[in-house]
């Protein structure tokens, strides 16, 4: 007597050619994700955030959705970190971010060749897009909401909180080492400092609130020479948060366009965020 519960034989190759699918197909999206992203480190993004004095809700919207745009042009394999400008007595600043976090794929934006072009791929970029959002995008913007909620300071050491994190995130002997040729299509590879800021620097040695000085009296004076700032290689982004009158901007404008300059740093992307 035939088994009532036994299957028909002819289910068995199907359900094996299923199997078999669901392997090939996992282990394309694991190669894909890893050819995409690999161990290569394609640059680092440091942002270093002015909290010192309350942003307004329009600033910080202004700034969260710059933010998101870099990170959506941010090439595979980049890392991004947050810092905080912070008084610094003997240790340097702590990042926001408890480690470097690592873009696992880019999107096509500005020109950069999407994922789909590089790597030939025409399917499963769903897996890797929601891998990129969970991984890279939605910790970061967490990160940042963070940040947003410091308190304020009765001082903004900004030349010295940029000392700390070109040191201790930036001129890495072995992240320079790995990024030494960085891809010339993404206009983020390599290594990038996004300062946002009013710029208004604010510490009992120099203080732009008593009259802004000009880039040799910052240079020349006492308290400078024991700052070594060499900013050789890194692409600098001011995002200025406009506080002051037009005319205090453009001469902070070209004040630290000047400073950047002679620390050996390559501005770019100057950008005004109203407050």
């Amino acid at each position: 007597m035939k088994d009532p519960f036994a299957k028909p034989s002819s289910i068995w190759p199907i359900v094996a050619l299923v199997v078999v699918v669901a392997i090939v197909l996992g282990a394309f999206g694991i190669f894909v994700s890893k050819k995409a992203s690999g161990d290569k480190v394609t640059g680092r993004i440091v942002f270093l955030f002015d909290l010192t004095d309350t942003l307004s809700p329009i600033t910080k919207g202004a700034i969260r959705e710059k933010f998101r745009q870099v990170l959506l042009e941010a090439p595979a394999g980049s890392s991004v970190e947050l810092y905080a400008v912070s008084h610094i007595q003997e240790r340097l600043l702590e990042p926001i971010t408890p480690k470097p976090v690592k873009n696992p794929m880019s999107f096509k934006a500005d020109g950069q060749k999407s994922i789909d072009e590089k790597y030939g791929i025409t399917s499963n970029t769903k897996m890797l897009e929601k891998k990129r959002e969970s991984q890279f995008e939605k910790p970061l913007l967490g990160y940042l909401e963070k940040a947003f909620l410091s308190p304020d300071a009765p001082t903004s050491p900004i030349i010295e909180s940029i000392q700390s994190v070109v040191i201790s995130s930036l001129q890495d002997a072995k992240l320079i080492a790995s990024i030494e040729n960085p891809d010339q299509e993404n206009h983020w590879a390599g290594r990038h400092l996004v300062v946002v800021s009013d710029f208004m620097q604010n510490t009992p040695e120099i203080s732009f609130y008593k009259g802004l000085l000009t880039p040799d009296q910052v240079m020349s004076s006492r308290y400078m020479q024991s700052k070594v700032l060499d900013m050789r290689g890194i692409k600098v982004h001011p995002w200025i948060v406009s506080r002051e009158s037009q005319e205090t901007r453009l001469k902070l404008q070209h004040l630290w366009t000047e400073l950047f300059s002679r620390w050996n740093g390559d501005v770019c992307d100057l950008d005004q965020i109203s407050n």
